[in-house]
């Protein structure tokens, strides 16, 4: 009997990322996992031996797209690649190959990072032109132009690129994906499909590659780009009346119109799907929104909508709002710019060089009462504490920041800030 194993195991088996497995799948068609009934892939032994393979190679120094140029050319000469190769003949085989790396993914990815972090328009777009020369559509858009931004997003949170380079990159990257979506406009197939991303939430290249992947599989999609207010969308609906709606968030910030736009769906019977980078970051978030998560995986994410609508789904139940959360999340609403004002006060600064911290801290809290959550999300108030160290010299820490906001709430607040105030205290306790 051939056993299976799911993605956690061979996480644990090969010490390789689930990332990095599904990125090596997406690219280099390597290893090819099978599916469950439920969409779920399931890895043979064969595939743990290929990926420690694969690994190993890497840990010599090879890299990933030569390592898979390897093991199929050897699988082609009918001899088996888990056999093993002396230090010379890798050396000899890496050097063969550093021509064809210098058209790999990962290299145009990062010809086009420089060239947007140069303000270089003309050279950004010629990579672009020559990536689709040597690479189908998804790839240029998944591994070239979204993980670019990313990269240059990381960038940004370690000081070494500036907002004007990432929004030159980003204006770059939506005129890229509008005119490709502009090309992919004949409905071949049944289903009316919108694609959104909620109020709060500006960032839309996933939504957008989303819509273009949606396109070229023959689906009326009707993108209604960044920042959809409620009313907006009750326009639009009467109109379209969609079979599925499709909403991405990012940040943090976009979750509480993003729980009240499904639940607004949810009465009217409306299928609503959602994903985006802050649902796989914070897996205690899926599932806090009334609809159907799609995951981080583009890809999937087009065969999981492609499934949904060949199924007849119920849509999900509005989620009851705890009247005292909603309470506690009115009053902070109503007393947030005076807290601030009187931090700015303790601190003696201007809101404007607090923003970061007001933000930070009214964005988290707006979103733990909205969808219930019981603690502050960790990685978030770690990510935070290490982008305020890095701020000028003079500033206060994250900690000593918190530290102050609570005891103002706690006069400010009064009887229905009680889960405010617990949200502040289990903050700093996890800042120790």
């Amino acid at each position: 009997m051939a056993y299976l194993y799911n993605v956690k195991a061979v996480v644990k088996e090969t010490g390789v990322k689930a990332n990095t497995l599904r990125a090596w799948e997406r690219r280099y068609q390597l290893p090819m996992p099978t599916r469950s009934q439920g969409g779920q892939r399931q890895y043979s032994a064969a595939d743990i031996a290929t990926i420690k393979w694969l690994r190993a190679r890497k840990d010599e120094g090879m890299s990933i797209q030569v390592a898979v140029n390897l093991w199929n050319e050897t699988i082609a000469d009918g001899k088996n690649p888990a056999e093993n190769f002396s230090s010379a003949e890798l050396e000899k085989y890496n050097e063969n190959e550093t021509a064809i790396e210098k058209q790999s993914p990962e290299n145009f990815k990062q010809r086009w990072v420089k060239a947007c972090l140069d303000f270089d328009e003309y050279e950004a777009e010629n990579v672009i032109r020559q990536a689709f020369s040597f690479f189908e559509l998804q790839i240029v858009c998944l591994d070239i132009l979204q993980d670019g931004l990313v990269e240059i997003g990381r960038l940004w949170y370690l000081g070494d690129a500036t907002v004007q380079q990432e929004h030159f990159a980003s204006a770059l990257t939506v005129r890229r994906l509008n005119a490709l979506i502009a090309a992919n406009s004949d409905a071949t197939r049944e289903g009316r499909i919108i694609v959104a991303t909620p109020s709060n939430e500006e960032h839309v290249v996933s939504s957008l590659i989303l819509t273009l992947l949606l396109r070229q599989s023959g689906f009326h999609v009707v993108n209604l780009g960044a920042n959809v207010p409620q009313d907006g969308l009750k326009i639009m609906l009467n109109i379209i009346d969609p079979d599925l709606a499709v909403f991405s968030s990012t940040h943090i910030r976009s979750l509480p119109s993003l729980h009240e736009t499904a639940n607004y769906l949810a009465e009217l019977g409306t299928q609503l799907a959602y994903g985006g980078r802050i649902f796989s970051k914070y897996h205690e978030l899926q599932g806090r929104i009334p609809g159907h998560y799609l995951g981080n995986d583009l890809l999937e994410s087009r065969r999981m909508i492609e499934e949904f609508l060949e199924k007849d789904q119920d849509a999900p139940e509005k989620t009851v709002p705890n009247e005292d959360l909603q309470n506690s999340r009115k009053a902070f609403a109503e007393h947030r710019a005076a807290i601030e004002k009187m931090v700015d006060g303790l601190f003696g600064r201007a809101t404007k060089d607090l923003e970061t911290h007001h933000r930070f801290t009214a964005d988290n809290i707006s979103a733990t009462l909205a969808l219930g959550l019981d603690n502050p999300l960790h990685g978030e108030l770690a990510w935070a504490r290490e982008y305020v160290d890095r701020m000028p010299d003079g500033m206060p820490s994250l900690k000593e920041y918190l530290d102050s906001y609570l005891r103002i709430a706690k006069q400010e607040l009064s009887h229905n800030g009680g889960p405010v105030i617990t949200w502040l205290h289990q903050a700093l306790t996890s800042l120790q």
